[in-house]
């Protein structure tokens, strides 16, 4: 029999969400300091690697590329297998800061440089992962989305903060390594409020890698990996070729404008994700950002025959979708398709599997269509005096376009075929 009045009861639910509320809060803040950092080195990667470095800079992605899911899935594992988040995250952060700094350090060594970016992509991976634990074990998958935006925010005030660092005006950033150094900076303030991450998981469930690897015997989930792997494999010519691209097309101010809009109408779609699931289920988030990868990619296709800076960036504005709504339908479909005490674990395979072979075989694909000098042979009698080095990114932007718009009728395939038992899991 429940002897608690209503005043008792009423005065748990506040003590509840005042909690609820001050985990939110620095939740918010690690995140948002946690992605200026991140975001200064995603959007000075492209014009630093391939102005510094040329052909070899395919193979300093590819480094790039296959150290995510390490970090990610080292960091999952380490997670399930000991129950801890906040210590791990703790040493994480301090060692970001020098790992960054340093991998801008080196711009006429190879060598130096893949060591530098595969230690540095690791840490990050690991430290995101453990934030998004803490997060989702602590408020949630549904709170994880309005978190997430001020990550997303931090981004936007990176590219903001770079912009105007590097006008002429202030002139304080006169290069993409400059930039890079600055923002490694930022890693070291999340430390001020990782006392309110958990310490320890929830889950008292014995871990067993094992029963994370049983789950890819699943065919459904073999599927969603298999069409994941193509959706990165197409997406992975954003995050390492069009900040160059944008350099050459309207000069490096442009590269950190184009991720400010690219990413700016993330805020108000991620805070909007649940009452999307809510209303149209998760599928509604894959062929929303599938239809902004087509809109983007086709665009980007011809954008050397426009050279319209201000048409670019209202292109770049479905990146948000393109990238939020592929991500948080991941989320969403693991822990809706795996138990919570594996999350770590099969969010760790997804990367190896899905997100960075697919970003490999992207990666090596769109190098190749980028030094074969594909785009140029083919356009350069209707180009005019467009350069040759930007047109030969132009097969790369058709090559992702055809990927997304293969996928999907792939994807609807898929959703119709499975089982009605995961159907009614996702509502």
């Amino acid at each position: 029999m429940d002897t608690k009045t209503n005043d008792e009861k009423e005065s748990i639910k506040i003590i509840v969400n005042n909690t609820k509320l001050k985990f939110m809060l620095f939740f918010y803040l690690i995140l948002f300091f946690f992605f200026l950092g991140l975001g200064a080195n995603l959007s000075s990667i492209s014009p630093y690697l391939i102005s510094n470095f040329n052909e070899d800079s395919e193979w300093l992605f590819i480094i790039n590329q296959v150290s995510v899911p390490v970090g990610t899935l080292f960091a999952g594992w380490i997670s399930d297998k000991t129950k801890l988040i906040r210590p791990f995250l703790i040493i994480g952060l301090l060692l970001n800061f020098p790992a960054q700094y340093l991998f801008y350090s080196f711009p006429e060594n190879s060598l130096y440089t893949g060591i530098c970016i595969a230690i540095l992509r690791l840490l990050l991976s690991a430290n995101y992962q453990w934030i998004v634990i803490g997060a989702i074990e602590s408020l949630g998958e549904n709170s994880f989305s309005k978190i997430r935006s001020y990550g997303t925010i931090g981004f936007l005030f990176a590219q903001l903060i770079l912009f105007l660092a590097s006008t002429e005006t202030l002139s304080l950033l006169k290069s993409s390594s400059e930039s890079g150094k600055f923002g490694s900076l930022f890693y070291l303030i999340p430390l001020l409020f990782i006392g309110h991450v958990p310490r320890v998981r929830n889950s008292t469930r014995i871990f067993l890698f094992k029963d994370a690897l049983k789950l890819l015997k699943q065919k459904h989930m073999l599927v969603f990996f298999f069409l994941s792997f193509l959706f990165y494999s197409a997406y992975q010519s954003t995050d390492n070729y069009q900040g160059r691209y944008f350099q050459l097309l309207f000069g490096l101010q442009s590269v950190y404008m184009m991720w400010f809009i690219g990413v700016i109408f993330e805020v108000p779609f991620l805070l909007g994700v649940p009452q999307i699931v809510h209303k149209l289920g998760i599928f509604s988030l894959v062929y929303l950002s599938i239809f902004s990868g087509i809109l983007k990619f086709f665009y980007l296709s011809i954008s050397p025959f426009r050279f319209d800076m201000f048409e670019a960036y209202f292109f770049q504005m479905f990146h948000s979708i393109l990238f939020a709504g592929y991500y948080m339908a991941g989320i969403y479909w693991f822990r809706k398709t795996s138990e919570p005490h594996l999350y770590g674990s099969i969010y760790g395979l997804y990367s190896i599997f899905a997100i960075s072979l697919g970003g490999v075989t992207g990666n090596l694909i769109c190098g190749n269509l980028l030094h074969s000098d594909l785009g140029n042979k083919v356009f350069s009698e209707f180009s005019g005096k467009i350069s040759p080095v930007i047109l030969s990114f132009i097969p790369i932007y058709i090559y992702s376009g055809m990927i997304y718009l293969i996928l999907l009728p792939l994807f609807y395939m898929f959703f119709k075929l499975l089982p009605g038992k995961i159907k009614k899991s996702f509502h």
